[in-house]
């Protein structure tokens, strides 16, 4: 085998989710061997997931919100109960508040998660924009003791609320479906059902003194199928927290053909959107379906670039199967999606090119396709179509032309009920009106509206079986790029370069095959900007490689192949295989900036080619999904990597797939598809890691990192990615080339910091994290740039080390770090400042901060002198001025001497204020201390003068308010106090 040599690489992050029948829910990682040897997994197990109104969606009506979780979903009815629903394991706990009493169940704190639910062809059911909440609270179910939800990306958090004098021992919760409750060793409530074990991580109880939490000692008490909470010392003038958590971490329903991802395509502002199917349409088994559609229902998603963020999900279906398969953008108005359906009732448009399912047989001749058009902001439905005849059809592609017209390909069968009979719709002119073999291509142009003016359609085949799986549109001319299969010997060919496969370009009318060229069995394209096509497929034997080839012999099996051709399709520029002694399927293709080549699929070839540095350089099961990108000329492969477990039973084939890819400019990779290991990498940190069944899943992977620090190149190139001499820390060297210096967006991506550590150090693992425990951070901050994870290696155990973080705006106030500590074994959070007389500690000195760290000492999140700092943390800065809340006099309050106005106005650096007095309640004219006595009060209390006082009239009302501005901040931002009140001068 002639392979061409590795450049060096790393992967530099790498972020999964597992799809959920409403999308929901996310997971993200890797296990936690792999994250602790390479800190390549995104620690965003924290997620937090909406609450969902019940308008209908639900059969059930005494539901009223829910929410899914990796291990399912949480139901909370109107009376209070919480049912968790866990449906591959067929498993529902009812937990119920026992002595206690439910008055009323709302929504709490409005998510900017949108929600839409299409099911059936009846538009009164249709539910646009769902009212969804970032909590859901039960009020006051016992006295003084008020009982909330909230839903994360790996835990359900139910909060007790124990208010002063209240007593926590009334907390009494019963847990229907259970066969037994126990208290681990650790702590954790373990609660055995039939179907298996579901746990209850440790419980946390907490109070608040200054803004900071006082950790109060709580643990389970068990009576048989009840527990409640004992708790240790506390005071019991102040509010007391309790938090248990219940704990998952992957997704799916146990639907039977699970979760799927198909595509995902990228937005202009980097959103991506991914679309498949669901068949869990029986996450809610009791008491009722949580959804009306049928065995599967397709979903379209809409997720961050980072993947940290849920901003939209739409299901669409009816009663039967419906599949999502490939999506287009038209600029940032519409976004098409097109899939499969043999639901009858499938939602279309009045006016549409086709309102009635036509396929009439019961096996997979009787789909249908569909065409959707969606908003890309909220994925609000806004038109659909059926397509196809009797015989049923399968769509492969979709592409948009620059006038909005919309072009959907793939294949059609012969088997009419009537024999001999076909009834594809095609049009009068297109290059082919009448049916040829047992399997045709076709090709559909509708207008942006899909009805059917101006519409056109073609068939493309021979007497054999032939069918488009690769579709595309070319930008230099508009001509459609067709690939895939055939087995017809009069298939129309101008060139021949390889046989069970082509390549054809065809006129956008539809009229004209403008050449078509034999090659292997494409399974995806694109189209370079420079005009060339470059497609991916496999092969049964020889293929026609170049010479300089990565791999130029066939290696058994199915061998992958790569292969960039002429603009002509009469000739191949560059091609290679890729593969290994098994069977290897390349699903998708992609390219970056560059002209770098990405490939993804999945593969049963121990001797795939990976990179020294892969995230998973060997095999894991018998069938592992994989990423690799190429050099341009297909002549080296820069990165390649297994991604993968063991199948759900270690021995079963159908395990990992990947069928999406979409590459950024910068070559980073999105990929999707679909998981069968119960032990694919999970979150790394999760509590628990549950395998559903056929859990969907999608991928970001960064690819390049000569320095191995943990941040692509690219991300080093300074803020715009494209300066390879940036040098943020000012030494004389580009950061890319360091492996002591890293520079990186923050986490919202809003920010560009520099982190570099002494020369003979080495900085890996640097990244930008989420909040790593939102649920307690401290309140009086927010986090600007969010916080920064990295590892710095010394020379010997117990030496320190100074890392110096470089930034920009306004410096911070503090600086937290989330983690154990020396006295603490328990992560926590607590400040990590610098003090005289300290070894460690952050030392702020304007957008300069200096994290002194000692290995072993407080700062190594892994408290141990062992050659290694571990550290998780970020710089805080005190919350922004957003209001101003009035105190005293009381409102309605008679003054009869002059009073001291006071005020509440948290957060701000550099605050003033302003009283302003008036006798209307509209302010038109008023009494300021700003305006008339020029003062700016800096405090929050102001004693009126005497010789002001003796100015106000008696025997009159006074209405009083409180405006202020923050005047670090600019423009400037004048703020009114949320009251206005009033004051009686006798």
């Amino acid at each position: 085998m002639a392979r061409g040599h590795f450049s060096k690489t790393w992967l530099a992050g790498l972020v999964f989710f597992f799809v959920v029948t409403n999308l929901n829910s996310l997971a993200y990682g890797a296990s936690p061997e792999q994250f602790d040897k390479n800190k390549v997994v995104e620690k965003v197990h924290s997620l937090q997931l909406p609450f969902i109104e019940n308008e209908g969606q639900i059969s059930n009506e005494f539901v009223r919100y829910y929410a899914r979780f990796f291990g399912g979903a949480i139901f909370v009815t109107g009376s209070g109960e919480v049912f968790y629903s866990f449906p591959a394991a067929g498993m529902t706990l009812t937990e119920k508040c026992v002595g206690g009493k439910v008055k009323a169940v709302r929504g709490e704190e409005k998510s900017a998660t949108i929600v839409n639910s299409y099911i059936g062809n009846d538009p009164s059911q249709w539910k646009t924009n769902l009212p969804t909440y970032n909590a859901v609270t039960l009020g006051e179910v016992y006295e003084g003791i008020e009982v909330s939800l909230k839903a994360y990306a790996n835990n359900v958090e139910k909060l007790f609320h124990v208010k002063p004098d209240a007593d926590p021992a009334r907390i009494r919760m019963s847990l229907a479906g259970a066969e037994t409750l126990s208290v681990s060793d650790s702590g954790e409530l373990e609660v055995t059902t039939a179907p298996g074990t579901v746990k209850f991580s440790r419980p946390v109880a907490y109070q608040m003194a200054d803004g900071k939490r006082e950790h109060v000692h709580v643990s389970y008490a068990v009576s048989g199928t009840e527990y409640s909470f004992a708790t240790g010392n506390y005071d019991k003038e102040r509010e007391l927290v309790i938090d248990p958590l219940l704990a998952a971490t992957f997704i799916g329903g146990s639907g039977i053909n699970g979760e799927v991802i198909e595509d995902i395509i990228l937005g202009s502002d980097g959103a991506v959107f991914v679309t498949g199917l669901t068949s869990s349409s029986n996450l809610f088994s009791s008491p009722a379906r949580a959804w009306a559609g049928g065995n599967n229902d397709a979903f379209i998603a809409k997720l961050s670039a980072d993947l940290s963020t849920l901003q939209a999900a739409t299901f669409m279906g009816g009663e039967r199967d419906d599949h999502g398969k490939r999506m287009a953008l038209f600029g940032d108005a519409h976004l098409y999606v097109t899939g499969i359906t043999n639901s009858y009732n499938f939602p279309v448009s009045f006016g549409a090119y086709d309102t009635d399912r036509n396929a009439y047989a019961s096996n997979f001749y009787n789909y249908n396709g569909f065409i959707v058009q969606l908003s890309p902001v909220n994925l609000v439905f806004n038109l659909g179509t059926f397509l196809g005849g009797t015989a049923g059809e399968w769509l492969y592609g979709i592409a948009l032309d620059s006038e909005g017209n919309v072009y959907v390909a793939g294949s059609t069968s012969d088997a009419s009920p009537v024999p001999g009979h076909f009834d594809m719709p095609t049009t009068s002119g297109a290059y082919q009106e009448t049916h040829a073999g047992s399997y045709d291509c076709f090709v559909l142009k509708l207008n942006g509206d899909l009805t059917g003016d101006n519409a056109a359609c073609t068939l493309l085949g021979g007497t054999g079986s032939d069918t488009i799986y690769a579709f595309g549109m070319d930008p230099s001319n508009g001509d459609l790029i067709l690939g895939g299969s055939t087995t017809s010997a009069d298939f129309p060919v101008d060139n021949t370069l390889g046989s069970g496969g082509f390549v054809a370009r065809m006129s956008n009318d539809l009229s004209t095959l403008t050449t078509s060229t034999l090659l292997g069995y494409v399974t995806a394209l694109g189209c370079a900007t420079i005009g060339d096509i470059y497609v991916a497929g496999r092969a049964t034997g020889a293929f026609p490689v170049t010479a300089d080839a990565f791999d130029t012999t066939y290696n058994g099996g199915y061998d992958g192949f790569v292969a960039v051709l002429t603009n002509d399709l009469a000739a191949i520029q560059d091609a290679t295989l890729l593969g290994g002694s098994g069977d290897d399927f390349l699903h998708d293709i992609g390219h970056d900036d560059n002209g770098n080549i990405v490939v993804a699929g999945f593969t049963t070839s121990t001797s795939f080619p990976t990179t020294p540095a892969a995230f998973a350089p060997t095999m894991t099961g018998d069938r592992d999904g994989f990423v690799t990108k190429f050099t341009g000329d297909l002549s080296n492969i820069d990165y390649s990597t297994f991604i993968g477990g063991s199948g759900y039973d270690g021995t079963s084939a159908d395990e990992d797939y990947f069928y999406a890819l979409a590459v950024t400019p910068a070559c980073n990779a999105y990929v999707g598809g679909r998981t069968n290991s119960t032990d694919f990498p999970a979150t790394a940190g999760a509590y628990d890691e549950t395998y559903n069944y056929r859990d969907a899943v999608l991928a970001l992977i960064q690819m390049q990192d000569s320095d191995e620090d943990g941040v692509p190149d690219a991300e080093e190139m300074g803020p715009t990615g494209d300066d390879p001499l940036y040098d943020g820390n000012s030494d004389g060297t580009p950061d890319s080339e360091q492996d002591n210096v890293a520079s990186l967006l923050t986490y919202n991506g809003q920010s560009y910091v520099t982190l570099a550590s002494p020369d003979g150090t080495i900085l890996t693992g640097v990244q930008a994290v989420a909040n790593p425990s939102p649920t307690d951070d401290p309140p009086d901050y927010a986090w600007n740039n969010r916080f920064f994870e990295f590892t710095v290696e010394v020379a010997n155990p117990g030496d320190a080390a100074d890392v110096m973080l470089y930034f920009s705006g306004t410096p911070p106030t503090t600086y937290y770090k989330y983690g154990p500590t020396l006295t603490d074994h328990v992560d926590h959070w607590y400040e990590f400042l610098y003090v005289v007389g300290r070894l460690t500690g952050a030392e702020i000195n304007g957008n300069i901060i200096t994290l002194h760290l000692v290995d072993g000492k407080r700062g190594d999140d892994d408290i141990t002198a062992n050659g290694v700092i571990v550290d998780v943390g970020g710089p805080g800065w005190l919350k922004a001025f957003t209001k101003i809340n009035l105190v005293s006099p009381a409102d309605g309050a008679t003054a009869s001497s002059p009073p001291t106005f006071t005020w509440s106005g948290p957060g701000g650096t550099n605050k003033v204020f302003s009283v302003e007095v008036s006798t209307s309640q509209t302010f038109s004219k008023f009494w300021s201390t700003y305006g008339t006595l020029h003062l700016q009060i800096t405090g929050s209390s102001w004693t009126v003068p005497n010789s002001t006082w003796d100015r106000l009239a008696s025997g009159r009302w006074y209405y009083w308010r409180v405006r202020g501005a923050d005047l670090d901040v600019e423009p400037l931002n004048i703020i009114t106090s949320a009251e206005v009140w009033t004051f009686y001068k006798p």
